[in-house]
């Protein structure tokens, strides 16, 4: 990382120096190599402690956050920064966007991230349209009613179906069909 500093005419801090050290370079699958530390991960987060020498205080920041602010400067609006690479411990500036905070939920991978993906559809995963009339709502989420009606068709069919084989092989038995 302390190359990057000195590529974009950047001089590096001390904090910056001690990230450097410890991150590795990894393919994980992205466009880029991702910078991914390798200190102490909060939530899954790299976090490093900075002290004040003025102030004699000490306090903890994210290192993604901190990279992105010794490259590009304050983050706009404080806006989260989302990992374009999906790896939370990755700090490489390339890889982080400020985004709003739906805008991250629905990009993410959690259950929250599904919840709002669910909520933003407008039809079920077979095409048809939610809409008052076609939608239930089902334990917190919705169940489109056309889909609800071909599921028992297709099932009232196998279950007739079952019936009339049961029946045939009791006859074949000498039995009388129930």
């Amino acid at each position: 990382m302390t190359h990057a500093s000195v590529h974009r005419g950047i001089t590096p801090t001390p904090a910056i120096d001690r990230i450097a050290r410890l991150c590795t370079y990894e393919d994980r699958g992205y466009t880029s190599l991702c910078c991914i530390f390798k200190g102490t991960l909060v939530q899954g987060y790299g976090q490093i402690t900075l002290s004040s020498r003025l102030e004699g205080k000490r306090r903890k920041v994210r290192v993604h956050r901190y990279v992105w602010e010794h490259f590009n400067g304050p983050v706009p609006g404080g806006l989260p920064l989302d990992h374009l690479c999906r790896q939370p411990a990755c700090c490489n500036p390339d890889h982080l966007e400020p985004v709003t905070d739906r805008e991250n939920t629905m990009r993410g991978l959690g259950p929250d991230a599904q919840r709002a993906r669910f909520a933003a559809m407008t039809s079920c995963k077979r095409g048809h349209k939610f809409t008052v009339e076609n939608t239930r709502p089902y334990k917190g989420g919705r169940v489109c009613r056309e889909c609800e009606r071909e599921h028992r068709a297709r099932n009232r069919d196998q279950i007739n179906a079952n019936r009339q084989a049961n029946r045939a092989r009791a006859r074949l038995r000498g039995e009388k069909p129930s």
